[in-house]
Order: C-alpha cells, then sequence, then structure tokens
C-alpha cells in the first residue's frame, strides 16, 4: 500500500480479500508488474484519471489463479476456481496477494507460460499490439514492409513495438540514448538505431508509421516531421521525457516537507484486494479503435493549431485503458494472439528485476530514475 506521493511510504497490510461478490473473483496472485503507470498514478500525474484516495495498492495487472468465483460468475461455465487468469485495470491493486474484481476484468492465461513474462505480455504487449493494428481503424494496421519508427525504444512499450512489428516484417528504426544502442539492435532486434534528439534525424526519414512513447517536446510535432507524405499514423503513446522532468520537479518539492510515515486504515482501500474497484473514467471520445482523429487527442491537441488537415487525419492518441474500457472484446482476442506468440518463442518480454512485496517501494524509486533494460515484476510469494 502506498501512503504520500513518495515512494519512501509503503506498508504491507493484511487483509482478507472479498468474498462476498455474485459477480465477482477472488485471484491468487502469481505475479504483476511495478510500472511507470503505477508511479504516475502514485504522484497524480497520471493525466487519464482523477486524483487518487491515499492509501491504495499499487499494481495495474496481474496474473494468477482464481480461488473463489461468485455464483452469477460461474454462469454458463466461463469461470471456474482453479483458471489461471489476468487483469488490466488503473486501480487494480495488483502488487498484492490476493485481488478481489468483477468477473469481467479477467481474461484467460495458458497454464504452460511462466507468470512474470505473462503479465509483460497484459501491460505492453496488449498495448503495442493495439497501437500496430487497431489504432485509428483497420484501414491504418501495419503491413509487411512498412517502415516503422519507435521513440523511447529502449523502454517496456517500446520493446513490444519493435519485436511486434518484426513480426509483422517491418523495418524498424528505433530512437533511444546511446547506450541503449546495443541493447535495441541486438537483443530486441531493431534495424536501425536513431539517437533520441529528432532534431537530427527528423528530415531525413519518411515513416509509414511511428510510435511516439516519449514526446522530446511537449507538443510531438518534431518527431511529426518524421511521418511520410504517404505514412499511415503517427501514435502518440506516451509522454516519458516530460513526465520524468515533473516527477524531478515533484520530488525538489516534497524533499523539504516534513512526510508521514504512518497512515491508517478505516476505510475501504482504493485498489487494495479489490474493495473499491470503480469503473474507469469513460472517455468522451468515440470507440478508440473507430473514432475519427479529427477530434481533438487528449495528449496530442497542442499540435492541432499548427498542423495541416491533412496530417490531423493521422495523429492518433491512443491511451490503453481507454481501449479497454471501449472494447474489452477485443482486449481478448489481442491477449490470446500474444500469449500463442509467447508460447512459440515469436515475442520475449524482459524482465529486468524480480521483487517481493517489501521491495516494490525500492522498485517505483529504481523506476522513476530510467534506464531500466526491462519490466520489473512483483511475485508476492517471494
Amino acid at each position: 500500500m502506498i501512503g504520500p506521493p513518495e515512494p519512501d511510504v509503503f506498508k504491507i497490510v493484511r487483509n482478507l480479500p472479498n468474498t462476498s461478490r455474485r459477480l465477482g473473483v477472488v485471484i491468487k496472485v502469481e505475479a504483476s508488474t511495478v510500472s511507470f503507470a503505477d508511479c504516475l498514478i502514485r504522484r497524480n500525474l497520471f493525466s487519464a484519471f482523477d486524483a487518487v484516495t491515499f492509501p491504495m495498492t499499487s499494481g495495474v495487472d496481474c496474473v494468477g489463479r482464481i480461488v473463489y468465483c461468485g455464483v452469477l460468475a460461474q454462469r454458463n461455465d466461463v469461470l471456474k476456481v482453479g483458471d489461471r487468469v489476468c487483469s488490466l485495470f488503473p486501480f487494480l491493486g495488483g502488487n498484492a496477494r490476493f485481488v478481489s474484481l468483477p468477473a469481467d476484468h479477467v481474461f484467460p492465461v495458458p497454464n504452460q507460460v511462466d507468470a512474470s513474462q505473462a503479465t509483460c505480455i497484459v501491460r505492453s504487449y496488449l498495448a503495442a499490439i493495439q497501437i500496430l493494428y487497431r489504432a485509428g481503424g483497420m484501414d491504418k494496421q501495419i503491413r509487411k514492409g512498412d517502415k516503422v519508427l519507435v521513440t523511447g525504444a529502449n523502454g517496456n512499450l517500446g520493446r513490444a513495438v519493435i519485436e511486434l512489428a518484426k513480426v509483422a516484417g517491418a523495418k524498424v528504426y528505433a530512437s533511444c540514448r546511446k547506450i541503449h544502442k546495443s541493447f535495441v539492435l541486438d537483443d530486441v532486434g531493431a534495424d536501425v538505431w536513431l539517437n533520441e534528439d529528432p532534431s537530427s534525424w527528423k528530415e531525413g526519414l519518411s515513416m509509414d508509421i511511428i510510435v511516439d512513447c516519449v514526446s522530446f517536446t511537449n507538443n510531438y510535432k518534431d518527431v511529426m516531421d518524421a511521418l511520410g507524405k504517404n505514412g499511415t499514423k503517427m501514435v502518440c503513446a506516451g509522454m516519458a521525457k516530460q513526465q520524468r522532468q515533473q516527477i524531478q520537479k515533484q520530488r525538489q518539492q516534497f524533499s523539504s516537507l516534513e512526510v508521514k510515515d504512518e497512515f491508517d486504515v478505516d476505510e475501504p482501500v482504493v485498489g487494495f484486494c479489490g474493495v473499491q474497484i470503480m469503473p474507469t473514467p469513460r472517455s468522451n471520445t468515440e470507440d478508440i479503435y473507430r473514432q475519427d482523429m479529427n477530434l481533438f487527442p487528449r495528449v496530442c491537441n497542442a499540435i492541432f493549431e499548427m498542423t495541416p488537415n491533412v496530417l490531423k487525419r493521422k495523429v492518433i492518441d491512443y491511451n490503453l485503458f481507454d481501449s479497454i474500457e471501449e472494447r474489452p472484446d477485443l482486449m481478448a482476442d489481442d491477449l490470446s494472439l500474444l500469449f500463442r506468440l509467447l508460447e512459440t518463442g515469436r515475442v520475449r518480454p524482459a524482465v529486468a528485476m524480480t521483487v517481493g512485496l517489501s521491495e516494490v517501494a525500492k522498485a517505483h524509486t529504481l523506476i522513476e530514475f530510467g534506464g531500466l533494460q526491462g519490466a520489473v515484476v512483483c511475485m508476492p510469494s517471494m
């Protein structure tokens, strides 16, 4: 559980999972990720949602087995005790031993796949496959021979995009710091390395698809110049550079304050054992898979005033949690495909480190400073 915004105040709390929901399930967690999204949510810097209420439990995903299945959740024999499942939700509370949640928030996981790799699939690879194949509509999906540019290529989402683009037969250009060059070329499999500064390469490229996970400046215009005249789409998938700057500023502000190192747990905790999971705030846009991109994307609106109309239709704002809320049925299809790719070795999630519940606070600090080559996985059994 998390107290104030700084990661110093974490406490392991013992509580019983909620077994009163007739439409609910309880998952005994095998693995979950500790992600940059967790850090942003904790600091109230995750712009897609309202401010969180402390204390809360971190972890937006998990993989595990059902140990309780409500009467109504067992209808049509879709779910039963013992099933291996996964879930993804912004206030899930996955960094725990048990998670309680509605039955329609879980999806099947093959028994034979490794738990730590499966939970990486749920988070980063699900976002990547939707960015490449679904964001902007079926007419904008990746095709064999496409040239794909990925910024922030050394990150977990960047790695997933590269691997899935290579599976699709694309040529991948990976932009990141030079220290990560051999990683993205030799380990991940990108074809061309580019340094992290778009000003050195944007005018010499003509990409079919751009996936910007960084936003070198806060308006995406610098990277968008690399999209070819006949390019398919540019997907705005993150603002890691600006968000890390915000974290640094917040860290400096809190360093001068006295931080309360205790907190009470008198009320149900958001995310803790799933006691109080609420629906994700629904986007006021249309279905993310069919939406007309003349609409103002939430993150990308700064560039719209200066962008020609022909390019406005190619700029796509993507948020994984919005897409899950809009089309959970497609999420199930995408996860099924991804697990098959994992089983056959065509995608290879990287795990940088594995931590127990008592080390989640340390993991938050390491993630905020950046530089990890792979995901951080929490194994509550450790």
